[in-house]
């Protein structure tokens, strides 16, 4: 068990969450309010909302993607519920850590935004 960071307050830690958390319910929509929110402020919360911005991207392209090519394959349907449940899934995975005083960061994702 890692211990918690002191140097992030409980106030960074709670939008840090929730912009975790509303990418998990809002998916890009909901990334890009809290993300817009605090773009201009460095630190933990702009850090872990670019994060989840990021991450969202890379989800609704491949959301997108799977959408087309499921007209010629419709098996690939299922790649755009799949890609939906992994950013839920991490996405609360993030807010969880976040939570904890600990940076998050996707197992995968482009760095799309800075």
């Amino acid at each position: 068990m890692t211990t918690q960071d002191t140097t992030i307050t409980a106030d960074e830690r709670k939008w840090g969450m929730i912009s975790h958390l509303v990418a998990a319910v809002f998916a890009i929509v909901g990334a890009l309010v809290i993300w817009f929110m605090h773009k201009d402020k460095p630190g933990f919360v702009r850090d872990q909302a670019t994060e989840a911005l990021n991450f969202q991207v890379l989800v609704f392209g491949v959301e997108v993607v799977a959408v087309i090519l499921a007209v010629f394959v419709p098996l690939l349907s299922l790649l755009a519920s799949v890609a939906w449940l992994a950013g839920v899934v991490f996405a609360v995975l993030g807010a969880l850590t976040v939570n904890k005083g600990q940076p998050y960061e996707y197992p995968f994702g482009l760095r799309i935004v800075k």
